[in-house]
């Protein structure tokens, strides 16, 4: 069941970067194919320790004693995994920028009339 899942939001995730880097050039889009294979696991990682989380939590607490606190393992891994997500989402949003082609703005059309 869990593999289920995992691979819809895989696939859900590879297709929509794939839409979004449709448009750019060839030798953009095989530099990015990698990172958007990447992205797409971790995004699928994510989803499954976050289900985790939901049933655990990020912090168990000492019943007894309530300032007594500890950090769980999936809690940790989330916070690493989105870190690296957020950097590949980083780098492709460069890529994307790369390809933007820049449009004459009312600035620009103001200095080219004088």
């Amino acid at each position: 069941m869990k593999d289920e899942i995992k691979t819809q939001v895989y696939e859900k995730e590879f297709n929509k970067l794939t839409k979004i880097f449709s448009k750019v050039d060839e030798n953009q889009q095989k530099l990015a194919e990698g990172l958007i294979k990447e992205a797409s696991e971790l995004k699928s990682d994510l989803y499954i320790l976050n289900q985790i989380k939901n049933e655990t939590g990020y912090i168990r607490v000492h019943p007894s004693n309530h300032s007594i606190q500890k950090k769980t393992e999936v809690g940790l891994m989330i916070l690493k995994l989105q870190s690296s997500y957020a950097n590949i989402i980083k780098v492709l949003n460069s890529i994307l920028n790369k390809n933007a082609i820049e449009t004459d703005d009312d600035f620009d059309e103001f200095m080219s009339n004088k």
